[in-house]
């Protein structure tokens, strides 16, 4: 291109200098000159809007590389996070106070509050009839107490019996730590039917339970009241659910509260154990909840007020199931399977969900594993 525009000036440099070719040829070669340094110009220009889409096109790659890095950093971050999050939920957490003086409590008539929520008494068996159990036969209204003769188990009239053998304490001090974990739990449904239990806090404002003690006839109750080291006229904190998460196949739901007790009172961990761990010789478990019904021959007047306690050992353990040698009965649905670790935190391996009555195969519950985890983490973190 230089030479061809030097060769152009040298040329029209000549004509000048010569008479012979001046008027008509001058112009024609003035013309043809500057035609060819504007092509020149335009020549010059494409090249330089061509590097410069080739250099946008670069600096678009390298933009674009440069932003999946940083999605991927954030990605790697936000996992991070979440692990972190995951972590010190499943962890559990201690709180700084473990002991709650009485005049802490709320005041509570617990008795009379449930009333509102049950049906009447059976007149044969004097026990509470709740929604679910409507197509139940009175026989299948059995304690659900291990240390009992099996005989007893079928025989309904001997039923109350069962209070001797029952081997479970009462906690008096339903509000201290770790007892209040394990809270009382009240559904209400249509037609002013409803359904007590227990539930187990996992988290700042997050707790378990059964399924079936927040569903009726496919109903998911929107009324569920948890109330934190409960007894017959007192209660330390009194909370409600603000959205009730149920499993698609297991005995298992989750309440969000609606208040973050757990920053104050701490919360369980959760924790998939191991056949290598619970068929050790010193791996004790407690199932702590308010059953329905204690103590022979007045034991009906206990019923919805006190919490009972009971320690002992994993007999059985499956992948989603959880088998254990402790004494229940209706109303302890929801309570935790749990132990102390390091001398004060909870571990949870459970929910304890059926009472079988059968001294061999035991009580059972939902077995804490990896998918439950998972369901879990998904629905709070």
């Amino acid at each position: 291109m230089k030479k061809y525009i030097l060769s152009s000036f040298l040329l029209f440099f000549i004509i000048q200098e010569s008479p012979a070719f001046s008027g008509k040829v001058g112009s024609l070669l003035d013309a043809w000159f500057s035609l060819s340094t504007t092509y020149a110009r335009r020549v010059l220009q494409k090249n330089q809007t061509m590097q410069g889409l080739q250099g946008g096109k670069t600096s678009k790659r390298l933009f674009s590389s440069s932003q999946k890095k940083s999605e991927i950093k954030m990605t790697e971050s936000e996992k991070k996070k979440e692990e972190e999050k995951r972590n010190v939920l499943f962890s559990g957490a201690v709180p700084q106070n473990k002991i709650h003086k009485k005049e802490e409590l709320i005041p509570y008539d617990l008795v009379r509050r449930v009333s509102i929520y049950t049906t009447p008494l059976s007149k044969e068996t004097g026990l509470l009839k709740f929604p679910e159990h409507y197509n139940v036969k009175e026989k299948d209204y059995d304690f659900a107490v291990l240390g009992t003769p099996s005989i007893l188990h079928k025989k309904n009239f001997l039923s109350g019996l069962n209070a001797f053998y029952d081997r479970r304490q009462m906690v008096e001090n339903p509000h201290e730590y770790p007892w209040y974990l394990n809270g009382y739990l009240l559904s209400r449904f249509k037609n002013n039917l409803g359904f007590r239990g227990t539930g187990f806090l996992i988290g700042d404002k997050y707790a378990l339970t059964a399924k079936h003690c927040v569903v009726h006839d496919n109903e998911v109750s929107s009324d569920v009241e948890f109330l934190l080291g409960a007894t017959a006229n007192s209660v330390l904190k009194k909370t409600h659910a603000k959205r009730v998460i149920v499993h698609d196949t297991l005995d298992l739901a989750i309440l969000e509260l609606n208040l973050p007790v757990g920053l104050e009172l701490g919360w369980a961990g959760l924790r998939e154990a191991s056949e290598e761990d619970v068929f050790e010789e010193n791996f004790l478990v407690t199932v702590a909840g308010y059953p329905g019904q204690k103590r022979f021959p007045s034991y009906y007047w206990r019923q919805e007020r006190d919490m009972f306690k009971m320690e002992g050992t994993v007999n059985r353990i499956e992948r989603d199931e959880i088998s254990y040698l402790i004494d229940t009965s209706r109303g302890q649905s929801g309570a935790g399977l749990w132990r102390i670790v390091n001398g004060e935190r909870v571990e949870g391996y459970g929910i304890h969900t059926t009472g079988t009555g059968d001294p061999i195969s035991g009580n059972s519950g939902v077995r804490i594993n990896s998918k439950i985890l998972d369901f879990i983490a998904k629905h709070i973190i």
